[in-house]
Order: structure tokens, then C-alpha cells, then sequence
């Protein structure tokens, strides 16, 4: 007897998806002749929706639904790991921001966790109207997010992606369920960018953090640039 085992994906009538494993035995006599062939499907789509579920708990945040530190990092290092063998085209490259809100404090002390955890989301859906396709967005944890921005843009794109992410937050949150209690935040930006930078993804992440920290001395809506430690 021989078997096999083939997973196969089907469109039912209403448009969902199926999916089965699918069992083939073959029964062989004696002069290795197959003499009969037993079909088993059985229905694994309950299964594989599981999986599913798993790998994007495992992969996102649970608060926003951006994706978390663990994923980030693993999309950071085959973004750097892509560039190998480019041979220093201008055009290629990686860009790291880092963002940390400013007057989030203010929101948990004045209105409550609660209320924070539903600013936390509302930034992270305009974070994601900006990004450009492509790039990857993320919730590092607290009140920080990160951006990483695939094939180096020019100065002049990358200042001009810079404003929209500030503009995001010109406009007040309102507050759910409040009488139309609106707060205003600001974000502290941190840029580290490969080239000039080394390539490391954690050197890279650093850099931006530290970025973000000067941004935050220079007061609410900065943008700071990390430079080659030599410059």
C-alpha cells in the first residue's frame, strides 16, 4: 500500500475558502500493480483558520492590530539583508523612524487608561493612512511606534512623508462616550538612515531612539536626524 497526502484550497459558491487535505491510498499487489485506489478528504479549514489566528496574535499588537516589536525587527533584518550585492546604488537603502507621542501622559492621568488605549488606536489608524506601500509600520510598545521605510527615499521625499506624519496630529482626538472631549498630542520624531549608517538593524533601531530623545529636548513636533558617530 502506498500513500500520499495533498493539501488543497477550493472556492465554494459563496466565495469562501475551503480547505482540505486530501489522502490517496493506493493498494498494490504482489507484482507491484496497483489495483485500487482509496480518495479521503477531510475538511482542515476550521484547522488552518487557527493557525492563522495564531500567526497574526504571534506576529500584531493586540491593542492597535500594527504589527509588534518581534515582527518589526524580523521585517528590519530582511530589509537590510536585501541590500547585500547592491553595490551602493543611491537608491537603495533603509530609513528607521522612530515615534514617541507627546502629551500621551496626560491622557492615561487625566481620562484614564481606557481612554489612552482608544487614543493608542486612533493614532495607529491615521499612522497607517501615511505610510507609503511597502513600508512597514509598527507598535514598538507604550506610546512608541516605528516606521520602516523600504528603498531610501530622497531628502526631499523624505522630509515631505516627515510633514504628513506631523499634520497627523494637527487635528484633536476626540474621546468616545465624553461629551466631545477632545485631546491634543504631538509626536517626537527619531531618523536613522543606511546608507550613512551601518547596517545593523539593532544598531540602526538605537540610533533612532536616541534620535527621538533629542527630538524630544527640542520640544513638542521635533524631528531629529542620527548621524555617523564620526560626523
Amino acid at each position: 500500500e502506498r500513500q500520499n497526502r495533498v493539501e488543497a484550497s477550493f472556492i465554494r459558491p459563496d466565495g469562501s475558502v475551503q480547505h482540505c487535505m486530501w489522502f490517496n491510498s493506493a493498494l498494490i499487489n504482489p507484482r507491484g500493480e496497483t489495483v485500487s485506489i482509496m480518495c479521503q478528504i477531510e475538511d482542515i479549514t476550521e484547522r488552518v483558520a487557527a493557525a492563522d489566528r495564531l500567526l497574526h496574535l504571534a506576529q500584531h499588537d493586540s491593542l492597535t492590530g500594527l504589527l509588534n516589536r518581534g515582527a518589526f525587527m524580523v521585517r528590519a533584518h530582511e530589509a537590510v539583508g536585501s541590500l547585500d550585492g547592491q553595490g551602493g546604488d543611491a537608491t537603495e537603502g533603509v530609513v528607521i523612524l522612530f515615534m514617541d507621542l507627546d502629551g500621551f501622559k496626560d491622557v492615561n492621568d487625566l481620562h484614564g487608561h481606557h481612554m489612552g488605549d482608544t487614543v493608542l488606536r486612533l493614532v495607529a489608524q491615521r499612522l497607517a493612512h501615511v505610510v507609503r506601500a511597502g513600508d512597514t509600520l509598527a507598535r514598538l510598545g507604550g506610546d512608541e511606534f516605528t516606521i520602516l521605510m523600504r528603498g531610501k527615499p530622497s531628502p526631499q521625499e523624505l522630509q515631505q512623508f516627515l510633514d504628513r506624519l506631523l499634520q497627523i496630529f494637527d487635528t484633536p482626538f476626540a474621546l468616545p462616550d465624553t461629551d466631545g472631549v477632545q485631546v491634543t498630542l504631538g509626536v517626537s520624531i527619531g531618523v536613522a538612515a543606511h546608507p550613512p549608517l551601518p547596517a545593523q538593524v539593532d544598531e540602526l533601531l538605537t540610533r533612532a531612539d536616541h534620535a527621538m530623545y533629542e527630538a524630544k529636548r527640542c520640544g513638542k513636533g521635533s524631528v531629529h536626524y542620527a548621524v555617523p558617530a564620526s560626523a
